[in-house]
C-alpha cells in the first residue's frame, strides 16, 4: 500500500506546477491538499469506527468490509480523475476561454523568468540540489510534531474525557475541533501569504505558534482538562506552515529539476512520519502520561523553527505579482 501511494503527492504537486506558478501562489493551491489531510481526520475516525461494527456480515470482517467500502471509491475517483484531468491550463474545460488563457500565460511568464535567472536545469539537477535535501530534512524534523500529534491527539484527548460509558465517543468527537482549526489556518494561512507577498513569516509563525501550543499542553494536562484541549488545538497550527515549506522548492527549480527535486524532498522528509508517532508511544511507556512526550515534541518543535529560520535565509522569495493598478493578481 505504501509503495502504491508513495508517488501520490509528488505527482499531485507537480501536476499543480502545471497551473500555478510559485511561491505563495502555489502554496495556496497546495494547502488545499494539505488541509484535507486533518479533515480526513475528522470525518475518518468516527466512519472507520463505524465501518468496523459490520463485522460478519457476508462472512467478512469489519477490517475486511472497512478496505473494501474506503478502497473501492478511491479507486473509482483516481480513475476518473485520469479520465477528466486537464493536462494543461488550454485543455481545462472547466474554466472560461479568458481564464485558460490568463493562466496559460502566466505559467508560461513564471517558466521563462525562472530560465532567465536560473538556465535550464535537468532531472538530476534536482536530484543533487542541496536545498532540496535540506528541506526534505526540515520537513521531517516538522513532521515528527505533526505526524505524532496527529496520530496520538483522539488518545491524548480521550485521557483529559472523564471515564464514563460515553468516554470514546466524546474523544472522537473532540478530536474533530483540534484538526478543524488545522484545516482552517492551513488555507488562511497560505491565503494571507499570497496577498502580502510574504512566505517567511508565514511559515515561521504557524511553526512558532504550535510550539507555543505543544508547551502549553505540558504544562495543562494534568492542571485543567478544558484549557489542555485549547492548547492542544493552538498547537495544531504547526500544519499551517505545510503548504509554504513545499511551495518553496519552486522558487529555485522549475521543469524537470521541479519535479525530481520535490520528490527527493518529499522521500526524505518521511522519516518524521515514522519517528513522531513511534517517539509519542515509547515515551508513555516508559515516563507513563503524555506529559513528557508533550514536552519533549516541545522542544523538537522549537528546534525546527530554528532550522527553517535559518535555511530560508538561502532560499530566494517568490515576489508578489500584481496588475497595472498594484492590486494582487488571484
Amino acid at each position: 500500500l505504501g509503495a502504491a501511494e508513495a508517488g501520490a503527492f509528488p505527482c499531485m504537486w507537480a501536476y499543480l506546477t502545471r497551473f500555478y506558478a510559485g511561491g505563495p501562489d502555489l502554496a495556496v493551491a497546495w494547502s488545499f491538499i494539505a488541509a484535507a489531510q486533518p479533515l480526513a481526520q475528522v470525518a475518518g475516525a468516527p466512519l472507520a469506527a463505524g465501518l468496523l461494527l459490520t463485522d460478519g456480515i457476508f462472512g467478512l470482517r469489519g477490517w475486511q468490509w472497512l478496505f473494501i467500502l474506503e478502497g473501492v471509491p478511491s479507486v473509482a475517483l483516481g480513475i476518473w480523475m485520469w479520465i477528466n484531468l486537464a493536462q494543461a491550463p488550454l485543455e481545462a474545460l472547466y474554466l472560461q476561454p479568458g481564464e485558460r488563457e490568463f493562466v496559460a500565460q502566466r505559467v508560461k511568464s513564471n517558466k521563462e523568468d525562472m530560465l532567465t535567472d536560473g538556465g535550464e536545469q535537468s532531472t538530476m539537477y534536482g536530484v543533487r540540489c542541496w536545498k532540496v535535501w535540506a528541506q526534505g530534512f526540515g520537513s521531517g524534523w516538522a513532521g515528527i510534531m505533526r505526524y505524532g500529534a496527529m496520530y496520538w491527539t483522539p488518545l491524548i484527548i480521550n485521557s483529559l474525557v472523564p471515564a464514563d460509558r460515553t468516554k470514546g465517543p466524546t474523544a472522537v468527537l473532540l478530536s474533530a475541533i483540534p484538526f478543524s482549526w488545522a484545516a482552517a489556518t492551513t488555507y488562511l494561512n497560505s491565503r494571507h501569504a499570497k496577498y502580502s507577498g510574504d512566505m517567511y513569516w508565514h511559515l515561521l509563525g504557524p511553526q512558532a505558534v504550535g510550539t507555543v501550543g505543544l508547551a502549553l499542553l505540558a504544562l495543562l494536562l494534568r492542571e485543567n482538562a478544558v484549557l489542555a484541549l485549547l492548547a492542544l488545538t493552538l498547537s495544531a497550527t504547526n500544519q499551517a506552515s505545510n503548504p509554504l515549506e513545499w511551495g518553496y522548492p519552486a522558487t529555485y527549480l522549475h521543469g524537470a529539476a521541479l519535479s525530481s527535486g520535490w520528490a527527493v524532498a518529499n522521500c526524505v522528509s518521511q522519516y518524521g512520519g515514522v519517528v513522531g508517532p513511534w517517539l509519542i508511544g515509547a515515551a508513555k511507556t516508559h515516563f507513563g502520561g503524555f506529559t513528557a512526550p508533550v514536552a519533549m515534541l516541545t522542544i523538537l518543535s522549537a528546534l525546527g523553527t530554528c532550522y527553517f529560520a535559518v535555511l530560508m535565509r538561502f532560499l530566494p522569495v517568490k515576489k508578489r505579482e500584481t496588475d497595472a493598478d498594484g492590486q494582487t493578481l488571484l
